[in-house]
């Protein structure tokens, strides 16, 4: 594929004016939904107790980012957010002092709304369109390293028509996603080659709900000294195992 200039024509923004408060404090990466640890907990100090009256000054604003529900995720210096032109997914990169594109690159083709947000890791981006089209891309030129289906290459589910809207988990050398399928209810991929590591099928928990993926987004947790992964499917919450991917719960 090839890396797409940033358009002339005015589209649906999706990234909203990008505001630094103090221009000589670092901030940290926030390089996933809802934040490094995925709590929405900042981990910035110094911050200001109360902005002015006339709040704060807008540094540079982006458009021609495209129409979505993605939230914004910032790493190493840029600042990342997946949008839909016409039926065209892209993934764009802008530079976090001015808000210029780095690059752009078209991620997939869907008619359902890009609902998730990517996740930075080391080196490369992860990100999903609304079809469950899942891309690995090198994070200083946007290259696809590799790229899953979720319906293809994975047996995938939805619970509905809104499609895939979970925000891609990173836990050591795993990414963890929920495909949504009788066998692949919840997989691990290798983040570095997309390997598939291992499955998880859940048994019946009840009359309530759709089979498939639903929409939230996974948190990792321990209990009872397990670690696990806790997701919201169509049937309900479940908690499956980190080393081995065997259902625990539900």
């Amino acid at each position: 594929m090839k890396v797409f200039p940033l358009p002339r024509m005015s589209f649906l923004v999706a990234l909203v004016p990008f505001v630094v408060v103090h221009s000589r404090v670092q901030a940290d990466d926030w390089p996933q939904w809802r934040g490094p640890d995925r709590n929405a907990v900042s981990r910035e100090t110094g911050l200001l107790r109360q902005w002015s009256n006339n709040g704060p000054a807008s540094v540079w604003r982006a458009s021609g980012l495209g129409t979505g529900y993605s939230s914004v995720v910032v790493a190493r210096g840029l600042v990342f957010v997946t949008g839909q032109r016409g039926e065209e997914v892209f993934c764009t990169a802008l530079d976090v002092t001015n808000g210029k594109p780095r690059w752009i690159r078209k991620i997939g083709e869907s008619s359902r709304h890009t609902l998730s947000a990517p996740t930075v890791d080391q080196d490369r981006i992860y990100a999903l369109d609304g079809d469950g089209d899942m891309v690995c891309l090198k994070l200083s030129s946007g290259e696809i390293v590799w790229q899953k289906s979720f319906l293809d290459d994975l047996d995938g589910r939805m619970m509905s028509g809104r499609g895939y809207a979970e925000s891609p988990l990173i836990d050591g050398e795993r990414l963890v996603c929920t495909p949504g399928g009788a066998e692949t209810m919840m997989v691990a991929l290798h983040k570095m080659t997309g390997e598939i590591l291992w499955r998880t099928s859940i048994p019946d928990i009840g009359p309530l709900g759709v089979d498939g993926h639903s929409f939230p987004s996974m948190v990792v947790t321990e209990v009872g000294g397990i670690r696990q992964y806790v997701q919201f499917v169509g049937r309900g919450v479940i908690g499956v195992a980190a080393d081995d991917g065997r259902f625990l719960c539900g």
